[in-house]
C-alpha cells in the first residue's frame, strides 16, 4: 500500500527472514539485513534443511529475536 506521495506506507524492516524452499519438503532460512542505499545481504541462514516451511519459518524468527537482543 503507498501513499498519495508514492512512498510506502510501513517501512521496509531493517532486519528480515526469508524462507527458501529447496525441493518439494527442503526449506531453509535465510536473515537479510537491508542497508540504506544498498542491496541486502544475508547475514546468518539455517545450519540444515528443514522438512516443513513453518519449522524454518520458526527458527529464522528465532535467529531475528537473538539478533535484536
Amino acid at each position: 500500500m503507498k501513499r498519495n506521495d508514492g512512498t510506502p506506507q510501513w517501512p521496509i524492516p531493517d532486519l528480515a527472514v526469508t524462507v527458501h524452499q529447496l525441493a518439494p519438503a527442503q526449506f531453509t532460512w535465510k536473515l537479510v539485513e537491508r542497508q540504506h542505499g544498498h542491496p541486502a545481504k544475508c547475514i546468518a541462514e539455517a545450519a540444515e534443511q528443514f522438512t516443513d516451511y513453518e519449522q524454518a519459518l520458526d527458527c529464522g524468527f528465532v535467529a531475528l529475536e537473538r539478533r535484536r537482543q
